[in-house]
């Protein structure tokens, strides 16, 4: 009740809707789905009170809040990292003399990939019809959690030549280049047209459950070793052939599927609290933006009149001594492990947040003499993702910035912090987007940043506006930073539950769903 709240403080009151029928959760049901109805009342519930129409009104947040509070409820058998505490280890168990398997239950074989799965059986020929559609996927288009996320359409004539692994269901696609980036997929439907690239390896299950194979392929022991043995540096890679001669621990076929099912309905369940909370994180940032655009448009008056009823606008430049500034283009191969750091684009985390100092690069102090930053200086991106905006702070340390970026100095009577949530506002997105210069990289020159109009505040306003901003989205970015926190887990411990069932560590064969 504390949370749901409008910004005077009075507690919601339910108008005559809300006294619609609930649903109570049955004795009979399961405690997902009992979490499922609680959740579903509480929104409705919060749907119906009656709120004020300041998009600063808090109650949105509470339904997150409330729902990431009932994900919580779950039984820790869907959630939990380590072996499931219902779940209890095989009878007995014997030596696989294989070192990073260990042991494996009594009645378990080891063998090789190559003696359970053929590889790569069908390759697309050279001499196929130039318009036949292809239904084509790359290493970038797989990720080792979702699996396979993009499939691009095209005729073989305008294919890359890599695309040329034909695949079919039930087999697996392993990444044998960027070994890195985990890249392992199942193929899951009936396509004839589908093609993947010869980047990957296509395993196709003789002697294995389908099933089982991809999650057996999945597990951190495989995965590990593949890119153990990869070699390369800046694009490492490992043959398929000695991929084939991995060992892998398995199961008769029927175990094999009583494993594979009970991964699917352990995975789902996860996969449906990850989706849940990727989708608390949307509503954030919407919540989080409409705030701030709220804020630096009307104020903080929520009386007060749009722009089109007289609001002050001013173009960027107005509110700088020192408008657009290029940062130094310096050869990497003059970079420094330490001395001053040089601020790229691809550094910018946020408005606020820079990338680890591990992977920062940094110059001697007489190569960047006239780019160093100061308190309150501006950085904006004039290339790539345009609109990204940073704001610089003694905190950050001694540093210059880079070619891709322009800098904006504010007058000493204006707040940059205003200036720097009005760059993270849509007016200012959409602003950008309708006047970007189009081409293989976008492009925004100083001269477009520094006729950008902004809402136009008084010094003791923009700060009154700052401070408001800066404690509403501290409580937003916590929250949205212990979601994503939460998703990192749910990850580890769906993999840490794949790899403990397919290697025999636990026993969920009579495990009821």
């Amino acid at each position: 009740a504390d949370l749901i709240r409008n910004p005077e403080g009075q507690g919601v009151r339910g108008n005559n809707k809300t006294n619609q029928p609930t649903e109570s959760p049955s004795p009979l049901m399961g405690e997902e789905s009992k979490v499922r109805v609680k959740q579903d009342n509480t929104n409705r519930q919060v749907r119906h009170s009656r709120v004020g129409e300041n998009p600063s009104t808090i109650h949105p947040i509470a339904i997150i809040l409330y729902n990431s509070y009932l994900i919580q409820t779950l039984p820790i058998t869907t959630i939990n990292s380590q072996p499931m505490p219902q779940l209890q280890p095989y009878p007995k168990y014997k030596p696989s003399n294989i070192q990073w398997i260990d042991d494996i239950p009594q009645h378990w074989s080891v063998t090789r990939l190559k003696y359970l799965a053929t590889i790569n059986d069908e390759t697309l020929s050279d001499t196929t019809e130039p318009s036949q559609e292809l239904h084509y996927v790359d290493i970038g288009s797989v990720d080792p959690t979702n699996g396979i996320t993009e499939i691009q359409e095209l005729d073989f004539e305008n294919a890359p030549s890599r695309a040329r692994r034909i695949v079919r269901r039930g087999d697996v696609i392993v990444s044998t280049v960027r070994t890195y980036l985990r890249a392992i997929a199942p193929i899951k439907i009936d396509d004839p047209n589908l093609i993947v690239s010869t980047g990957f390896a296509v395993i196709r299950p003789e002697r294995l459950d389908e099933g089982f194979a991809a999650y057996a392929l999945q597990a951190s022991h495989f995965v590990e070793q593949v890119v153990a043995n990869s070699v390369g540096v800046s694009y490492p890679a490992i043959n398929a052939t000695e991929m084939a001669g991995f060992p892998i621990p398995h199961p008769e076929i029927p175990e094999q599927r009583a494993i594979a099912d009970y991964l699917d309905h352990q995975t789902n369940l996860m996969d449906a609290l990850v989706a849940k909370k990727q989708r608390m994180i949307e509503l954030l940032a919407e919540r989080r933006q409409s705030l701030i655009t709220h804020a630096v448009t009307k104020g903080l008056d929520p009386q007060a009149p749009m722009r089109q009823s007289g609001i002050q606008w001013r173009p960027l430049k107005y509110f700088c001594t020192h408008t657009g500034e290029y940062g130094l283009n310096i050869s990497s191969d003059r970079y420094m492990d330490s001395g001053v750091r040089l601020i790229r684009t691809s550094d910018i985390v946020d408005t606020t947040t820079l990338t680890p100092e591990s992977n920062a690069v940094y110059l001697h102090h007489s190569e960047c003499s006239d780019a160093l930053l100061n308190e309150g200086d501006l950085l904006f991106s004039r290339a790539g993702t345009l609109g990204k905006c940073f704001l610089f702070r003694r905190e950050h340390g001694e540093a210059s910035f880079a070619g891709y970026l322009i800098r904006f100095i504010p007058k000493s009577d204006v707040d940059p912090r205003f200036l720097a949530y009005c760059a993270q506002t849509k007016f200012f997105e959409h602003a950008i987007e309708s006047d970007a210069v189009q081409s293989t990289i976008s492009n925004f020159n100083a001269e477009k940043y520094s006729n950008l109009l902004l809402p136009y505040h008084e010094s003791s306003q923009q700060r009154a506006i700052a401070d408001y901003l800066d404690h509403q989205t501290s409580i937003m970015d916590a929250l949205t930073e212990k979601l994503s926190r939460q998703i990192e887990l749910l990850a580890e411990r769906r993999q840490s539950l794949i790899t403990h069932a397919v290697t025999g560590k636990i026993d969920v064969t009579e495990s009821k769903l």
